[in-house]
This record gives C-alpha cells, structure tokens and sequence, in this order.
C-alpha cells in the first residue's frame, strides 16, 4: 500500500482530469475496485464523483489546478488571431481531439480561440460545437477555482472580450 503522506494530492486539493474536468479531492481511502486493492483518491466534479487510483496520479491526463498566471498567459493566447483551419472538415476533427488530449492549457486556449474563429466565419457543425462549449466550460470552471476573487459571469465576460479582440482580424 502507498503511504498517505506521500501521495501527489491530498483531501481538499483541486485537480484536473482532461476528461471529467475541474474537481475536488474529497477522500482518500484504501478500498478494492475491479479486484484491485489499493488507495485511492474519491474526487467530485460538478456533475460526477470518480475514484482515482493513487499509482495513476501522476498520469498525462491528471494535473493540478493551474495558476492564475498560466491563465493569463492563455487569455493572451485566446487575444491572437484564429487558426481558421481552412483544411477538410475531417482534419478538423483531428486537431480537436489532439487538442483536447493534449491537455494543456495553451492547447485548450487555442482550441477555444480556433473554434471560436471558424464559428466566425461559418457555424460550427454539431461535434465542433460540442467541443467549443466543453472546453469553454471545463476553462472557465478551472478559472475560477485558481482566482477565488473571478466570478463566472466576469470569466466568461473577460473570456468574450478576448474572444472578440481575437476575432477583429477575421475578414469574413
């Protein structure tokens, strides 16, 4: 068994899973998933709890809640012009998933900002709009929690002012 103390989060830590999004670390406990006995870490999103296995903490798709300056420098990412993806439909579902498997949060800006830019221009068909407003959301939800002092509504405010600084370089 792992040691609690030395566990990557502890109860209470906020964290980011590149698939269910912001949540909070609200337990950890040894306990048998799958046949598999181990410790584990119980973490709440806003729509769902999942148990995370301590050894896969440390796993790509698993971060801590990034800063309020990584936030900035993503709002100054999100500012710049559109990669308007004048490809086929088909590579844009491509660059979508990398992006969003990617995780980071200047692809997840660039998605944002990219997307953003082709609804400019044409509107997003079904899936491109999916995954615009999943990661807006998942961005903003993060936001908030790295600056206590952010509303959402102001997130989102601050969000569209980039998003429109962004888009004044579209000649549509």
């Amino acid at each position: 068994m792992t040691a609690k103390k030395s566990l990557r989060f502890k109860i209470g830590d906020w964290i980011v899973h590149y698939s269910y999004g912001v949540g909070k670390v609200v337990d950890i406990l040894e306990k048998v998933l799958d046949g598999q006995e181990g410790t584990y870490f119980k973490v709440s999103t806003a729509d769902i709890e999942y148990w995370l296995p301590s050894e896969k903490a440390d796993a790509d798709h698993i971060s801590p809640i990034r800063s309020k300056k990584e936030f900035d420098q993503a709002l100054k990412i999100i500012s710049t012009p559109p990669d308007l993806m004048t490809d086929p439909p088909s590579r844009h579902s491509r660059m979508i998933h990398e992006r969003w498997l990617d995780g980071s949060l200047p692809s997840r800006a660039k998605l944002i900002r990219d997307l953003h830019g082709m609804n400019v221009v044409k509107k997003l068909n079904y899936d491109e709009k999916r995954a615009y407003d999943k990661a807006e959301n998942y961005f903003i939800n993060e936001w908030v929690i790295s600056n206590p002092s952010l509303s959402k509504i102001s997130a989102k405010k601050m969000l569209n002012e980039a998003l429109k600084e962004s888009s004044q370089s579209i000649n549509v």
